[in-house]
């Protein structure tokens, strides 16, 4: 993975980041993932195939695909071409928070329905033969330009670019309910206040309690609210944050599973195992090795 570049909030958690990614010739690889951030994903190189949670798409150059958060995706396989195998993917990430933090009073959560109000036809793989993909690509190609060149005011340009993305996607691409509710506008800095709190703390031992009391909610609505803005549970989001981080200390560490299991903010290996496994659909040993 190559990062090409990334915004922060106010307490220093990364919200929005676009970064390459490339891979070699594989067959039939079960690597799956998940990530509480929002993912859109556009193939510079190669073909192959793409294991989701709609069904499994072929890939070639050019194509788009869009992930929610919490939602497992998988490359299984790289097809060789003359002899040798090889993809690249340029991919955005973002998080919700990134559209409908307090003060962007532009970029509403209603365009997040492509993401969290999906209807029952909707594939991750948009569809190819659509003339507004070339649009998309090309956005998608300019956000990395200004992620690259950093000119002034350049995170309000990748803020207005992604609303863009949104928009195109929303007016070109018949992918969600109409119907889907937006969130009433007053609770989006609350949840942003409990989100911030989460990020500051989430390998600490902290409570739903004391994250719902952070957004001036009892525990029931502050549940539900947060899933409607960010497609995931409390605890989801907080899982998620903990096993990638624990995935980065297996990789670039010595340390015992123990250990990082402790650094992350579970008492114990058995429970840090299972939800490791519920992640990532391998162990923790396993990646290590």
């Amino acid at each position: 993975m190559e990062t090409i570049g990334s915004l922060k909030n106010k307490v220093g958690s990364t919200v929005c980041k676009m970064f390459t990614s490339s891979a070699n010739k594989r067959s039939n690889e079960f690597k799956v993932h998940k990530h509480a951030e929002l993912e859109i994903s556009l193939i510079l190189e190669g073909q192959g195939l793409y294991n989701t949670n709609t069904g499994i798409y072929d890939i070639m150059p050019g194509d788009i695909f869009l992930f929610s958060t919490n939602e497992f995706h998988c490359i299984t396989d790289i097809f060789a071409k003359d002899g040798a195998g090889h993809m690249e993917l340029l991919n955005l990430h973002f998080q919700p928070s990134f559209v409908w933090s307090a003060g962007n009073d532009y970029l509403k959560n209603d365009y997040l329905r492509i993401f969290f109000g999906r209807n029952k036809d909707f594939t991750n793989r948009l569809d190819r033969g659509n003339a507004a993909i070339g649009k998309l690509s090309s956005l998608l190609l300019s956000i990395k330009t200004e992620f690259e060149n950093k000119e002034l005011d350049y995170e309000a340009e990748i803020k207005s670019q992604i609303l863009q993305l949104m928009i195109a996607i929303h007016r070109h691409f018949p992918v969600t309910e109409e119907s889907s509710a937006a969130v009433p506008n007053q609770l989006f800095e609350r949840i942003e206040s409990a989100i911030n709190y989460i990020d500051l703390n989430y390998c600490s031992h902290i409570s739903l309690t004391e994250i719902a009391q952070k957004a001036f909610m009892s525990k029931a609505y502050f549940c539900t609210v947060f899933k409607s803005m960010n497609g995931l549970t409390p605890w989801e989001y907080i899982n998620i944050k903990r096993i990638n981080k624990a995935s980065e200390l297996l990789k670039t560490t010595d340390s015992s599973i123990l250990s990082i299991a402790t650094q992350c903010g579970y008492n114990n290996t058995a429970n840090f195992n299972k939800i490791f496994k519920q992640i990532t659909n391998t162990t923790p040993k396993k990646l290590r090795d």
